[in-house]
């Protein structure tokens, strides 16, 4: 009977609300943004991640240290993702001791349980519950950049108007075209100075190794400058010859740029390309 008792006394203890004392697990995520959501719940929780490993759905946040009486502990969280269920624990637990760290003993206090790990499932829930939070978190992460037609760069928004490549008959290849429009947001006059040469596109290395800027609006050539005033725009249309192979996406565009001389990079993410005959 008393055997009974400290079993009972024990569940109590260590499964409080649903959550257990190790971990705690937000289910229902919603289907290919459960990672999204999770990073912008890290950072409103005011986190960092250190660590996140794609292939076994694992993410470590940076140290956490707090106080308990005057002692410095420290702490990592790990999220482990399955399917649609992150369960959230504390790892790597550790206090200062005028030799250093050494590793905690026992188990998180329900305080900085309540703190830590359920403060950070609850922030999960909340956001995956808001149809417009979810689409933020998915807009703006950086675990899994996705497309936004405009960018900002040294004050210079980047409007990426369209995209489409056709095949050149004369030389056969892929001929992929961008048209930008710049606006300067600055409250200054600014000199722009685009080469194409400086283009990159990551993740496609090996569709693009005859990549060859072509030309970039008027004057025609591989170099695109521009003075722009403030609150005025300017257009420009991107050249590229690629290879023969059509091209359906850019999962990185890069291209270096300068402003007054500041040097920048327009950065896009995950471009979809249609392909028109001409």
């Amino acid at each position: 009977m008393k055997n009974f008792i400290f079993i009972l006394i024990s569940i109590s203890v260590f499964s409080i609300n649903g959550y257990s004392q190790e971990s705690v697990t937000v289910t229902g995520l919603a289907d290919g943004k459960q990672w999204q959501i999770i990073e912008k719940a890290i950072y409103e929780s005011e986190y960092k991640i250190d660590k996140f490993n794609p292939a076994e759905n694992t993410l470590l946040t940076n140290w956490i240290q707090w106080k308990a009486l005057t002692i410095e502990n420290r702490g990592i969280i790990k999220i482990e993702l399955s399917g649609q269920d992150a369960t959230i624990s504390m790892v790597q637990r550790s206090y200062k001791t005028k030799d250093g760290w050494d590793d905690a003993l026992g188990k998180l206090s329900k305080k900085n349980k309540k703190k830590y790990l359920e403060g950070l499932a609850d922030k999960i829930t909340e956001i995956n519950a808001s149809e417009e939070m979810t689409a933020d978190a998915v807009l703006n992460s950086i675990l899994f950049p996705t497309f936004k037609p405009t960018t900002t760069v040294l004050g210079v928004e980047w409007d990426l108007d369209s995209i489409y490549q056709y095949k050149d008959n004369k030389t056969t290849k892929i001929v992929l075209v961008m048209f930008f429009t710049l606006t300067n947001t600055n409250n200054y006059p600014v000199q722009m100075d685009v080469c194409l040469w400086h283009a990159k596109f990551e993740g496609i290395r090996d569709k693009l190794q005859n990549c060859k800027p072509d030309g970039i609006g008027k004057p025609f050539g591989v170099r695109y400058s521009s003075h722009i005033g403030p609150g005025e725009k300017a257009s420009g249309t991107f050249y590229y010859y690629t290879s023969t192979e059509i091209i359906t996406k850019i999962p990185k565009y890069r291209q270096g740029h300068r402003v007054n001389e500041e040097g920048g990079d327009l950065i896009i993410y995950d471009i979809k390309i249609p392909y028109y005959a001409k």
